[in-house]
């Protein structure tokens, strides 16, 4: 068994107090996401013989290790939130495989801001929270969906130009 130091990573809707609380880590701003795993953006290091590997390299270090597998196949994350998360959407294992290889062959850079695909990797996702959270999951059906979004058809593009129609969404629900 190996001890990992796992990186954290900054972002606007993170907690400047949940991992102090929990780890007992200092805060030099907002705390997002604690990773553990070996994702190149951010990998976990182990100490291996003395020296301070990435979790990413341990596989050329210590092959057997993991076996039959080219890569350790894993990032968990640990989230601490303060502010609320934009939405969040995982493609199936096939679809980032196939993303990530057409981003690939047409060069596109792995830190362009159009990069939509990072890794080839599918995102499973699991929650056990370790304090009090809400959360929004999941989309409605659609018939569902539609159903709520029929009075707002007012302000399709033909009636757009009628001045009645170019009203707030505060005034479409009034009636």
């Amino acid at each position: 068994m190996l001890r990992m130091t796992n990186p954290v990573r900054h972002y606007a809707w993170g907690s400047a107090t949940a991992f102090p609380r929990l780890f007992g880590m200092p805060a030099d701003g907002p705390q997002a996401e604690l990773w553990m795993g070996a994702h190149p953006a951010a990998p976990s290091e182990v100490l291996l013989d003395g020296a301070r590997i990435s979790l990413d390299h341990l596989p050329a270090h210590r092959p057997e290790m993991l076996g039959d597998l080219p890569e350790l196949p894993f990032l968990f994350k640990v989230l601490a939130a303060e502010q609320p998360l934009s939405i969040q959407t995982h493609p199936t294992a096939e679809r980032a495989r196939a993303g990530y290889a057409a981003e690939e062959a047409a060069g596109v850079p792995l830190d362009s801001p159009s990069r939509r695909y990072v890794d080839a990797h599918h995102k499973p996702e699991l929650v056990v929270a370790v304090e009090h959270f809400s959360a929004l999951c999941g989309f409605r059906p659609g018939p569902e969906a539609a159903a709520d979004v029929a009075p707002w058809r007012t302000c399709s593009a033909p009636r757009a130009r009628d001045r009645r129609a170019r009203r707030t969404p505060h005034e479409w629900t009034r009636r």
